[in-house]
């Protein structure tokens, strides 16, 4: 997760926030033959399940000590997509992939926390300890277990389509800019 705050001066509480996160969700690793004729050379795949949000929106910071108590609201979107790759055997980076599924939905963030300052120099240093609540419209996902392989080599695939509300508890680290 990556977010930011721009607030037009230093005794203003209110500034706007931008916020971006990635999550991943589910993997799954399955071997390929290259060619009946290599049954002993393979590669190995993974199918990977994950989430992308973004959001802008106001952020409400109260005080300047050591203690900052804060609240926010974003609007932006979530995209979820599920994504296939191949590479060799033995690791390496992958040379094939593939968008299996995705989705798009609009979604509204909530959260709140506390700022706890660790340092007091030119870019301050605080512990951010907080809570986020992700509402998003009904989306279209896949999970694993959702991609079935085919005997005549293709892929079928079975969507779940529900709402995607999610509550996130938050420890990080936020470094002020001048």
């Amino acid at each position: 997760n990556f977010f930011g705050v721009l607030n037009p001066s230093r005794t203003t509480p209110l500034g706007l926030r931008l916020d971006v996160a990635g999550m991943l969700y589910g993997i799954e690793n399955f071997a390929v033959p290259t060619t009946p004729a290599l049954p002993r050379v393979v590669l190995d795949g993974t199918t990977s399940n994950f989430i992308l949000t973004a959001g802008v929106g106001p952020q409400v910071t109260l005080g300047h000590g050591r203690l900052r108590p804060y609240g926010y609201g974003t609007v932006g979107f979530a995209y979820f997509a599920t994504t296939s790759e191949l590479h060799g055997a033995s690791g390496g980076s992958s040379f094939a992939n593939t968008t299996n599924f995705d989705d798009w939905s609009g979604a509204l963030t909530l959260g709140g926390g506390l700022l706890i300052q660790l340092s007091s120099r030119r870019h301050p240093a605080l512990l951010d300890l907080s809570v986020q609540s992700l509402y998003s419209g009904p989306t279209q996902y896949l999970r694993k277990g959702s991609l079935i392989d085919l005997p005549d080599g293709t892929v079928a695939f079975a969507p779940i389509r529900s709402r995607t509300d999610m509550v996130q508890f938050r420890v990080g680290v936020a470094v002020g800019l001048p």
